[in-house]
Formats: C-alpha cells, structure tokens, sequence
C-alpha cells in the first residue's frame, strides 16, 4: 500500500543490475556482498527518507562495490576498480539492465560525488552519502579500536534523520 510507484517500476531494473554485478564480480563475493548490504541500508532508510530509489539504488550498489575500506585488501580494491571503477563500465551495465539515459547520467553523479567524498545538494544525494558512511561502520564492527573512532567521525557527517538513528546502534 505505501510503495511508492518508482520503487515498483525500479524492482525488475534492480534485479537485472545485481545479476549483472555479480557477474563481473563472481570472483570478489565479499564486494557484492558490501554492495548488496549498502543496498539494504538504503532501502531501509528509503522507508522513511524522500528520494528517487530508481537513482539511488543502483547508485549504491555501484558505490557499495567501490568504496575504499581499510579492511578489504588492497588488491580486492584494485580488481574491482579496474573492472568496475569507471563511467563507463557504470554506464554499459547500466544500460544493460535496463536503465533509462537520462537516469543514467544522474546516477553516474551520484556515484561519482560518493566516490569523491563529496555530496550533491538533493534526498539522494544523502541517503547514499549515509548508507555508505554506515556500511563502513558495519565493516569496522569487529575492530573496537578502530570502531568508536569511526563513529565520532561519521556522527557529524551524517545526513539524513534515518542515517543518525542507525547510528545508534554502533554507539556503546
């Protein structure tokens, strides 16, 4: 009843894109398992945050496959980056699954502004800039030392409402 019609319309794409991305990543399970966690952050917080999921999530995804952490190997990072790490490749599969031209270059700000540690002014923007600040927390969870830093240091850049009561659940 409160799906909003783009999440509708947005599912059979999403589908197509994550079959495409495990694809290419068949060899690297734990970057489509950080993109496929990236993408259920943002969602949950899609349940209470405006924004466009037919941009945000495939922005995620690409982004949770491509964000640099201190705990995924070097070499991982550079694989992905090197198969995945340019418009490009973001724009084929893109168009692969089905993604209209005009989102497609949205998204491809979106990832890009991410990538960069920037933000674009707009709900997007922000929601993809609060999952990914997050996933890096989930991905810090079993590094205490490393963890309540981390968590000082994303407190004062997350965006959204959402983002800040997930954030909870990292303090102790």
């Amino acid at each position: 009843g409160d799906v909003p019609e783009e999440a509708i319309s947005a599912s059979p794409i999403i589908e197509r894109l994550k079959a495409l991305l495990h694809k290419e990543l068949i060899n690297q399970p734990a970057r489509m398992q950080n993109a496929l966690d990236a993408l259920l952050l943002a969602e949950t917080m899609m349940m209470k945050e405006e924004g466009n999921p037919s941009l945000i999530k495939p922005a995620v995804l690409f982004a949770g496959v491509l964000f640099k952490s201190e705990l995924v190997p070097e070499t991982d990072q550079n694989e992905a980056n090197e198969r995945l790490g340019n418009i490009d490749s973001w724009v084929e599969l893109m168009d692969k699954a089905g993604i209209e031209e005009p989102n497609i270059k949205k998204i491809c700000d979106l990832i890009q502004t991410t990538l960069d540690d920037q933000r674009l002014e707009n709900d997007e923007s922000a929601i993809i800039w609060d999952t990914i600040q997050l996933e890096r927390l989930i991905l810090l969870e079993e590094e205490d030392d490393l963890l309540s830093e981390a968590v000082s240091e994303v407190e004062s850049l997350l965006q959204t409402n959402s983002g800040k009561q997930m954030l909870k659940r990292f303090k102790k």
